[in-house]
């Protein structure tokens, strides 16, 4: 009766081990996803800083932009460039997250220039948001 209540202890400890370790690999998995995606917006962002000045128009802001990213223009001007597992840029058919960047414009109110950058699953059954981060600069002498 002992010996019984041992093994089903251990067993017990085991399947709480084997548990602890999926769920742990599950959480780096998605960490490894969110630190990604932090990267790519950041990048887009200070990319967006870099090309506010000199390209007064959002259509030439985002043909810069595609320049030095290698990212497409859509028709609504948003930036799109897709990345496999490791973020790395690959082909739509292959990626597993994409980036959008959406220039906001100016805002004439405040005298700022806005957009945002979000990193998504590329995949139509989770459409979650990993993550994003919006940017605004303030151009000096444009509303005059």
């Amino acid at each position: 009766m002992e010996l019984i209540i041992s093994i089903l202890f251990f067993a017990l400890a085991g399947t709480v081990c084997i548990q602890l370790f999926a769920k742990a690999h599950m959480l780096d998995g998605k960490t490894a996803a969110e630190n990604g995606a932090i990267v790519k917006c950041e990048d887009f962002c200070e990319i967006y800083y870099g090309v506010l000045d000199d390209n007064p128009e959002v259509k030439d802001r985002m043909a810069a932009m595609a320049k030095v990213t290698g990212a497409t223009v859509n028709d609504a001007n948003d930036l799109i460039i897709y990345y496999d597992e490791k973020f790395n840029a690959c082909d739509a058919d292959v990626a597993t997250y994409y980036l959008l960047f959406r220039d906001l414009g100016l805002d004439e109110a405040t005298g700022l220039y806005s957009g945002y950058a979000k990193v998504l699953y590329d995949d139509p059954a989770k459409q979650d948001t990993i993550y994003e981060l919006t940017v605004s600069k303030h151009v000096p002498n444009v509303l005059q």
